[in-house]
């Protein structure tokens, strides 16, 4: 997709744009005036019937475990650094990266930071706290040319 010539244009450097959310995340090559969706993963929402902890009853004791909803959470944030990190080895294989764009919600950005190799690390440019795995790639654009005017 072409980007609009007033916006930021990556006519320089090859960028990885990262958008991700807790479940979800789109990962986008920015170059030379154009940007395309390169890889993609969305977690499906795990359930329990009930936000219950578990109730047993032994010979003569009774014994519970925690509530289900933290194991929840676990689960799920262990699947996604599964998916993230192999979406992001894949990508790392096919195209080598001059700048990296970090976008995520800000509980989230440090954790998201972390998974990333340590080369990659190293070529964060930008990074934007905000949940914009909705926007259409164009907004994001926006939004980055906007905050790197502003610097």
């Amino acid at each position: 997709m072409k980007i609009p010539k007033e916006l930021l244009q990556f006519s320089k450097f090859k960028t990885l744009i990262i958008i991700s959310g807790q479940q979800e995340a789109e990962f986008f090559f920015a170059y030379q005036g154009v940007i395309e969706k390169i890889a993609y993963f969305k977690l499906k929402k795990l359930t329990y019937s009930d936000k219950e902890g578990f109730i047993g009853r032994g010979r003569t004791k009774y014994g519970s475990s925690g509530s289900v909803l933290d194991d929840l959470k676990t689960k799920a944030k262990q699947e996604f650094v599964v998916s993230f990190k192999k979406a992001i080895k894949e990508i790392e294989l096919k195209t080598d990266f001059d700048d990296v764009y970090l976008l995520s919600p800000s509980h989230f950005l440090e954790f998201v930071r972390g998974l990333l190799s340590l080369s990659l690390k190293g070529k964060i440019r930008f990074t934007l706290q905000g949940n914009y795995l909705k926007a259409a790639p164009i907004d994001v654009i926006k939004r980055i040319s906007k905050e790197i005017k502003g610097r």
